[in-house]
Parts: structure tokens; C-alpha cells; sequence
């Protein structure tokens, strides 16, 4: 068992002596809730292979006191790197190869300790037959002149994944700029793999923790401390061969290399809940692998999965089950769910829902981190597409060019569709919607046109419909008697020629081009022959105002005016005919009475009052039918309007909406 300052990788002269602890200790009772496989009644005890809250546990006699006594002719002490609760870690020359090394040897207080010797030894063992790029590579076993025995190791340096984690947690910019979330991502993912391969050696490490995976300064990864590591396979399935002869052979007191009942092998914190139950579960890869959880959970928070403070506190916090919702207890992180999934599988309390392997683990990182390099590459695409869109929305707005607006909004359409989230992007889309064009789209145009040429068609439908209907006041004026059968014929005529335009306007493609005028007019020419029936003062203004607001209501402005005057013509004309003389006058006044002289048919009473009425009816209903037929169409018009802005408002990121829609409203 080694402390995690007896590390051969720490280069540094000083390292403090209570980052490690030793032998097993008692624990006090653990608040485990209503855990099943706890029996909280006997206090286990704790081997690790690294610190507890600083306090350093069974240091044994200080071995300053007694210093190894050399390491034959082939090793050269430079001097201590760092001391931990089973042994010391220090710097030597090989003679031979001409390389320096980092040696580590057993402390004096546990030379002759039988089990303390064989757990040593089998850490050099285990480790110096991992060969993996990961696993520190061991050179040479031996023993020194007073029997405590010693193994070589590369010396390597670098820095833990704790320290890293302790100095983002803190804000320092050189780890932020260092140790980015993918460089620690793909340093873990290569933890994992490496992990799996011990496993596949028929390993179990049981102490992965953040300071015991390194990060050396070209890429390098290692995975550090061997003293609590298992074999788990059975023995004609174990690659790790034990060596015949040497100091190293002693067997481990009478367990044979397996946990002693009762005794807990870990760091608290980082632990299975399976350790904890010193047995009452088995121990496989999964162990490592809720460990591996822990480690990535703190390696996203910057804070571990279970709550500083004394052993019993942090026991107990994975007995009742560890939390890793990142969002839930570390929102200021801002984990991508996707990670949070992953640690949340690989803490899970019973090991048949973590994930199956190491491997399975790597991959899972690694997709995600697959992920991430498209959504790197989609912001960089997008920030090129955003600069463009910038850039074309200054020009068309300060010279309204149409060309220039279409460009900037493709632009910034792209770089939204890449990066919802991009503010560049976003402000040029929305200072393009709230500052309109100058000039309409000639596309805008055509379609407002087209838009017009429909609501002319369907105006001349209805107008079909009313120039039929003067038909059906034939009847009526046989009744009346006939006193002009021209003017009547003619009035006929011109009825049908409206009615046949305004057919022929419901299918043409132009119908403003002529047919809707020419019905229009040939309309008013009936009216002004209708008027030589009572004149141009009754009857008359009342149809004409219908005949008018039909058409009007669709009519291209610029055609207004002329509607207009022709409506007013039909009464102005023949009222204006008869004052001159070139018609006979229509209203004779006596005495204060108003005489009408018909000159196209009899008045006779109830006949002319059944006209009149008809008539009457007609210019009072069917001007209120035009105008409620016209608002309907354009409600559904401003419906379809709404539909479509909504729909282009969803185009929107979420920011940006509000502006769009206070901009509406003011509108």
C-alpha cells in the first residue's frame, strides 16, 4: 500500500506527509439510513492508499530516524521526493543504464511487518506487469543492505487531476486557459481505457480517485498508485504470474492476497457502495467504475460527489446514494445534460445499472465529446456566416439596396441555423425585421398584385350575381306597363353586357385590364336609363352607391376616382340632360308637390309600389352584405398574416423574440 505522496511521478522536493494514510483505523458508526447491506453496528476498518481530510493515520516512527542504508552498487541516492504511509519515494541514478529513476522503498516502521512487506511487493509486482502507457513501468525489484525492499519506476512528472480541478475551482486563469473541458474530457476517456485494460489484465485498482490520475505536459496520462489494486480473476484465468524467488515472495499473513473481513480498502468519497459493505456485495470492474463516475462528476463541478468532511460524512453520503444531477446541485456549471446522464449511470448504487465496463464508459465521453467537435465546428461556421450577415445588413440598410437586405438575411438565417444561440447573428436578423425597406420587393409587388387580381374575381362574382338579379325586375315592368320600349331594351341590353363582363372577369387573369370597367360602366348606363322611369333622384342615387361600392371596395387606386365619377355621372348626367332640355324633365312641382313624369313606363299604384320596395330593399341590403363580405375577407387575411409572422417569429432564438414582438405592437 502506497500514500499518494510516495507517488514515483512527483518531482517536487517537498511534499507534506499527511497527504497519505497508512494501516487500518476504526471508524465511528455511519448514518447508512435504511441500507440493507451495512451493519453499522460493527465498525469497520479503512485501508487507503491516500489522505483523509489531511489527517495522517498510523504514520509509525519517522524514518528520517533511520535512513536506508544504500542500494547496492547499481542505484545512487539524490535524495527524498516524497513519503507516504507505506513507503518513500526517492529520486537515484542507475549506475548501469546511466538514467535517473524514482525508487520507491518501504519504511523502516514496516520493513518486517509480514503483510505490509507482501502488499508492497505485490504492488510492484501488479504494476510492473501492467504494460499499458498509462501504468508507470517498473525496472527492478530488490532489496537494500537492511532488508527493506525497494523497486524502480520511469520517474515522470506533471501535475494531478486534483491539483488541476483545485486551481479551476479557485479561478485561476492559467488552469482555465490550460485545461479546457475537452482536454480533460479526453484525458478521461483515455483514464477509462486504460482502466479497461487493467481489467482485461484481471485487475481491480480500487483507489482511482483525481489524485491519482497525472496529466504530464506533452499529452501524457497516468494512472498512479498500485497499493490498494486486486486481483479478481480466478487463477488459471490470471495473467499476473507471482516471481519464485526474491525478498518479495512473502504471501500476505494468511488471506493470500484478499481483504481481510471487515476491512474497507479506498478513499472515502470515491468508493463503491460494494466497498463499504467490507463484503456483503462482490467486488468486480464496476467498483472502478463508480469510482470513474465520481471522478467525472468532479471533474465537470469542480466540487466531489460527496460532501467534504469527516470519513463517516462522506461514508455515509454514498451508502444513501450519491447525486450527481450536476444542474440540480452545481446550476453555475452549466453541464450539458448529456455528461450529466453519464455520471448519474456510472454512480448508480447497484453496480448492474452502471455502465458494463470501463470501455463502455470511454465511449460514452468520447461520443459526447464527438458530438461537442460538431457543435465547435457549427459556431466557427456560424461566426463566419454572422460576420457576413453583419457586414450585408449595414449596407442595405444605409443604402436600400433590396439585393443587400436578401443577402444579410440568408447570411444570418445560415449562422442561426448553425448557432441558435449566436448574437451577432441574431442582432442583424432583428435589426432586419424592424427596420423595413424603403421601397416594396418587386417578388413583394407582384404578389400584392396577384393578391388584388383574386379579390377582383371574386368581386366580379358577386357582380354577376346583382346583374342577373336586374333581370328579375322585367317582370315587374311588363306589369307597370311600357311606354318606351327602347329605352328598355336598351337598359336590358346594357344589364347583359355587365353580366357577361363580370363572367368573363371571374376567369381572366387580368380582370381590372377591361372587363371589370367595361361591366361597371355598362352597370351605370342601365341605372341612368332606370332613372328615366322616376327620374334621376329616386332609385337611382341608392343602386348607384351599390353598383359602386362593390367595385370600388377592389378597384386598383388608381381607378377609384374614375368609378366614382361614373356613379355620380348616372344621376348627374340625366339630371342635367333635362335641365338643358335635351330630355324631357322628370319632376313637375305645383304648389309645393313634386310631380313624377314617367317617360319609360307606367306608375301605376301597386305595381310601382312593389318595385319600389323591391328596389329600395335591395340598395339598403346589399351594400351591408358587400362591406361584412369584404371585412371577412380581410379578417382571414390578417389570420393568415398572424399565422405566418408567428411562424417566422419561431425562426427566431427564444432572446430575440420580444423584440419583434414589441416592435409588432407598436406597428
Amino acid at each position: 500500500m502506497s500514500g499518494d505522496d510516495d507517488r514515483p511521478e512527483l518531482t517536487r522536493p517537498s511534499l507534506a506527509p499527511a497527504d497519505s494514510a497508512t494501516g487500518p483505523v476504526s471508524l465511528p458508526a455511519i448514518d447508512s439510513g435504511a441500507h440493507p447491506m451495512v451493519d453499522v453496528g460493527a465498525a469497520p476498518t479503512l485501508v487507503s492508499a491516500s489522505s483523509m481530510d489531511g489527517d495522517e493515520l498510523d504514520a509509525g516512527p519517522p524514518d528520517d530516524e533511520h535512513p536506508p542504508e544504500g542500494f547496492g552498487s547499481r542505484y545512487a541516492d539524490l535524495g527524498l521526493l516524497g513519503r507516504g504511509g507505506m513507503g518513500e519515494v526517492r529520486l537515484a541514478r542507475d549506475q548501469t543504464v546511466g538514467r535517473r529513476v524514482a525508487l520507491k522503498v518501504i519504511r523502516h516502521g514496516r520493513a518486517h511487518r509480514p503483510r505490509s512487506r507482501a502488499r508492497f511487493m505485490r504492488e510492484a509486482r501488479i504494476q510492473g506487469q501492467l504494460e499499458h502507457p498509462a501504468v508507470v513501468p517498473v525496472y527492478d525489484i530488490s532489496e537494500t543492505p537492511d532488508g527493506r525492499p525497494y523497486f524502480t519506476m520511469k520517474r515522470v512528472s506533471g501535475v494531478t487531476l486534483e491539483e488541476v480541478i483545485t486551481s479551476l475551482r479557485k479561478g485561476t486563469p492559467e488552469a482555465k486557459e490550460s485545461y479546457s473541458r475537452r482536454r480533460l474530457l479526453e484525458a478521461f476517456a483515455r483514464v477509462c481505457l486504460t482502466v479497461d485494460y487493467v481489467h482485461h489484465s484481471g485487475v481491480l485498482h480500487r483507489d482511482l480517485k483525481p489524485a491519482n490520475v497525472m496529466l504530464g505536459r506533452f499529452g501524457e496520462v497516468y494512472l498512479l498508485d498500485w497499493g490498494l489494486a486486486k486481483l479478481f480473476r480466478d487463477e488459471e484465468d490470471e495473467p499476473l504470474e507471482p516471481s519464485p524467488d526474491g525478498p518479495e515472495a512473502t504471501t500476505l499473513d494468511d488471506h493470500d492476497g484478499r481483504t481481510a473481513a471487515g476491512e474497507l480498502m479506498g478513499t472515502p468519497g470515491y468508493m463503491a457502495p460494494e466497498q463499504i459493505d467490507a463484503g456483503g456485495r462482490p467486488l468486480d470492474e464496476r467498483a472502478d467504475i463508480y469510482s470513474l463516475g465520481a471522478i467525472l462528476f468532479e471533474l465537470l463541478t469542480y466540487e466531489p460527489l460527496h460532501p467534504r468532511g469527516p470519513i463517516q460524512r462522506k461514508l455515509g453520503s454514498t451508502i444513501r446514494g450519491a447525486d450527481a444531477r450536476a444542474h440540480e446541485r452545481f446550476p453555475q456549471r452549466d453541464v450539458p445534460p448529456e455528461l450529466e446522464s453519464i455520471c448519474v449511470r456510472a454512480t448508480a448504487d447497484e453496480p448492474d445499472a452502471r455502465y458494463p465496463s470501463a470501455r463502455a464508459l470511454a465511449e460514452a465521453v468520447e461520443a459526447f465529446l464527438d458530438g461537442d467537435r460538431d457543435l465547435t465546428l457549427r459556431r466557427e461556421i456560424a461566426r463566419r456566416w454572422a460576420t457576413r450577415a453583419e457586414k450585408a445588413a449595414e449596407d442595405a440598410i444605409e443604402s436600400g439596396n433590396l439585393e443587400a437586405r436578401s443577402r444579410a438575411l440568408e447570411h444570418a438565417s445560415r449562422a442561426l441555423a448553425l448557432d441558435p444561440n449566436d448574437e451577432r447573428a441574431r442582432a442583424s436578423f432583428v435589426r432586419l425585421l424592424l427596420e423595413p425597406p424603403r421601397s416594396m420587393p418587386s417578388s413583394a409587388v407582384e404578389s400584392l398584385l396577384e393578391a388584388d387580381r383574386a379579390a377582383e374575381r371574386v368581386s366580379a362574382r358577386g357582380g354577376a350575381i346583382g346583374y342577373g338579379a336586374w333581370l328579375l325586375f322585367l317582370p315587374l315592368l311588363m306589369w307597370m306597363g311600357v311606354r318606351d320600349w327602347g329605352q328598355v331594351i336598351a337598359m336590358v341590353g346594357c344589364v347583359l353586357v355587365a353580366f357577361a363582363c363580370s363572367l368573363a372577369a371571374i376567369g381572366h387573369p387580368r380582370p381590372e385590364a377591361w372587363a371589370r370597367p367595361v361591366a361597371f360602366v355598362a352597370g351605370i348606363g342601365a341605372l341612368m336609363l332606370l332613372g328615366r322611369m322616376c327620374g334621376p333622384l329616386v332609385l337611382v342615387p341608392g343602386l348607384a352607391a351599390t353598383n359602386t361600392a362593390a367595385v370600388v371596395v377592389h378597384a386598383p387606386v388608381r381607378r377609384r376616382v374614375f368609378y366614382l365619377l361614373a356613379a355620380a355621372a348616372a344621376v348627374l348626367m340625366p339630371l342635367s340632360a333635362e335641365l338643358v332640355g335635351l330630355l324631357p324633365t322628370s319632376y313637375h312641382f305645383v304648389e309645393g308637390t313634386m310631380t313624377i313624369m314617367p317617360q319609360m313606363v307606367e306608375l301605376p299604384g301597386l305595381p310601382t309600389m312593389v318595385f319600389l320596395v323591391t328596389a329600395t330593399l335591395t340598395a339598403v341590403v346589399v351594400p351591408p352584405l358587400l362591406l361584412a363580405r369584404t371585412r371577412d375577407g380581410l379578417r382571414v387575411a390578417e389570420r393568415q398574416l398572424a399565422v405566418h409572422a408567428w411562424q417566422m417569429e419561431q425562426l427566431l432564438p427564444r432572446a430575440a423574440r420580444p423584440l419583434v414582438s414589441r416592435s409588432s405592437e407598436g406597428a
